[in-house]
């Protein structure tokens, strides 16, 4: 009983001084990895199924430069982002598919990468994006999506227009 007990303070001991040497190399640490994954899969499965409603809860939205105070209200942002993803969906432009999501920290930042599948008035387009996330009350939320690299051949389906349609930025019109 008692070597149980040395050994599970052993270890409870190992894992704190792990998670307080992660946090201090890597300030969001594994939390922020955590955060990062689950919020960015949420918004893009939401919008993949059409759920723009939803996937707004994991988007960090602002209306003016990104790290002022943000004067839109929640409901308006909401309404004009949703609005605005529903319409390019209806034109025949959304996320059809995602893979390969990978969620790192650097310099105390948290940052995605995935390969994502847009259909475009069409036309599937592969896509290698960077998923950026913004820190707001308490949780790291997707910012936006940025392609880096269309990897499809067909050159008319690389209209990218969709980034900034599903971007945060959501201007008080």
């Amino acid at each position: 009983m008692r070597k149980s007990v040395g050994m599970a303070l052993v270890c409870a001991v190992i894992l704190l001084g792990f998670f307080s040497v992660d946090y201090i190399l890597d300030p969001p640490g594994i939390i922020g990895k955590v955060q990062g994954q689950k919020n960015a899969s949420s918004f893009l499965a939401h919008l993949m199924a059409g759920e723009e409603e939803k996937a707004f809860d994991y988007l960090y939205y602002f209306d003016g430069i990104i790290d002022e105070e943000v004067k839109i209200s929640y409901e308006d942002a909401k309404a004009i982002w949703v609005e605005r993803v529903k319409n390019e969906r209806s034109q025949g432009t959304y996320i059809m598919d995602y893979h390969d999501l990978t969620i790192t920290s650097h310099d105390g930042w948290v940052n995605g990468r995935a390969k994502i599948t847009v259909m475009n008035n069409g036309k599937p387009a592969i896509h290698d994006v960077s998923i950026h996330f913004q820190p707001v009350d308490g949780t790291w939320k997707v910012v936006g999506l940025q392609s880096w690299r269309n990897i499809t051949e067909d050159r008319e389906a690389q209209d990218e227009r969709w980034e900034g349609v599903i971007h945060g930025h959501v201007p008080n019109q």
